[in-house]
């Protein structure tokens, strides 16, 4: 996806302005990544992989894409992954959001280990109540990241 630099770095400076240790889950960034980077203190970045199938049909359901056009896509994301990994110099994390799912507890404990914050009980235990899956409110989630973001509509 094409990015409106502007905005994103505006929506990086807001959030640096507000928050010490910030964060956003948006995928399809992929593309925007670089200059996610380049603009970010102390970058680190977790990649979440699903099954192919699983995303394809997410795809389908959510903006009635093609099957197998959406399997392409995702076939070319996990290759644009593949090559950012290649070339970074930051710390990342690749998950499976399939082993994610069937144990929160570990996966949440190896987020906090990784992401160097030390968050309160009680944050733990909110976070832990967001892992679902398929989490209803996920697409609006998305959306509404892709604007702050500059980058296209679904």
């Amino acid at each position: 996806s094409e990015v409106d630099r502007d905005a994103l770095l505006t929506a990086i400076e807001r959030r640096n302005a507000i928050h010490s240790v910030w964060g956003f889950k948006l995928p399809m960034a992929i593309g925007a990544l670089d200059t996610l980077v380049s603009a970010l203190r102390n970058p680190r970045v977790i990649f979440v992989f699903r099954d192919l199938l699983a995303v394809a049909i997410r795809e389908n359901i959510a903006v009635d894409q093609p099957l197998l056009t959406s399997m392409h896509n995702a076939a070319s994301y996990n290759r644009g992954v593949i090559a950012f990994l290649e070339r970074a110099t930051i710390p990342c994390w690749l998950i499976s959001y399939e082993k994610a799912i069937q144990d929160p507890d570990r996966f949440t404990q190896e987020l906090v280990r990784f992401s160097g914050i030390n968050p309160p009980a009680q944050r733990i235990a909110a976070a832990l109540q967001q892992i679902q899956a398929n989490h209803p409110e996920y697409l609006n989630r998305v959306i509404e990241a892709r604007r702050e973001l500059g980058l296209a509509p679904l």
